[in-house]
């Protein structure tokens, strides 16, 4: 009979493939509203169980409309605080009432357990799957490219020093009509000035990492038919999202914000956005090669 081996450790047997943000305490979602016009619009917010429960009649006891002159605090934020600073504030989430029109309400102390709970509980899985493992190679790793990129900077700035120096001391020698240092008299005057370094050369070039590896910009966003395969087969850089096009909301891709601030751009991450890029329905994602 085969022998089936299963992996080492917990980690490498426990999977969250499926949950959406893994690495995030909350998902989001779109909360659609008509605006004093009338007309429809967009919120994006956290996804607590505070408000999946407004819209349950069960949890109605737990919400109430705010006070106006209470010290308001968006849930996802007010879990956050030490008990010193939420001491007199008001946690309370978004909604829309019975025309549509965004309003806020007031959540109780149980749902605010509640969302603590579940936090709790979300956390507890991540670290199962040893999701804390690898936020802490993320981190090692940035803060080497950190530190690469300070050494490659400094010695980019010696040579340009180096540079200057030897061109001031080849003018010097020109105008007083002596040879320049470490160049043997030959009866004239001439003096060889060194070329460029690269340095020069890739200054006029400029960095590679000045473009992102991939982006979709917000007018082809309107263009995108959501056939998932970005953000399903590459979901460290790509997220749905829903917008407004033509005043009715619109399931949509779109590039991560801030992610090349976060991400290590690896080779493996190179091909398989090139892959995504080139298999994209709608033909809107833009990829850069990095190399």
């Amino acid at each position: 009979m085969p022998c089936h081996l299963r992996p080492d450790t917990l980690a490498e047997r426990f999977s969250l493939e499926g949950n959406p943000d893994i690495g995030k305490d909350w998902t989001t979602g779109t909360l659609e509203y008509l605006d004093e016009d009338g007309k429809a619009q967009l919120k994006e917010i956290p996804l607590t169980p505070a408000d999946f429960g407004v819209n349950e009649g069960r949890f109605k006891k737990h919400f109430k409309k705010v006070n106006g002159d209470a010290d308001l605090v968006p849930l996802h934020e007010y879990i956050e605080l030490e008990t010193r600073d939420s001491h007199g504030k008001t946690p309370f989430i978004w909604t829309t009432d019975a025309s549509k029109r965004l309003i806020q309400v007031e959540v109780s102390s149980a749902m605010v357990e509640l969302t603590l709970e579940r936090r709790r509980n979300w956390r507890m899985l991540e670290y199962l799957s040893g999701l804390h493992i690898d936020r802490m190679e993320q981190s090692h790793s940035h803060e080497v490219q950190e530190w690469r990129s300070k050494y490659e900077q400094a010695n980019a700035e010696r040579e340009a020093s180096i540079d200057s120096i030897a061109r001031g001391m080849a003018e010097l020698a020109a105008s007083s009509s002596a040879p320049a240092a470490g160049t043997p008299p030959t009866g004239g005057s001439s003096v060889a000035v060194a070329p460029p370094t690269s340095v020069a050369a890739a200054a006029e070039a400029g960095p590679a990492g000045d473009q992102p590896l991939v982006e979709i910009t917000d007018e082809d966003m309107t263009q995108c038919t959501n056939c998932k395969t970005c953000y399903e087969d590459l979901s460290e850089l790509f997220e749905k999202t829903t917008i407004m096009v033509d005043g009715e909301s619109k399931v949509v891709s779109r590039v991560i914000p801030g992610i090349f601030d976060k991400i290590e751009i690896t080779p493996e991450l190179v091909q398989r956005a090139r892959k995504v890029a080139d298999n994209c329905d709608a033909e809107i994602i833009r990829f850069h090669n990095q190399g």
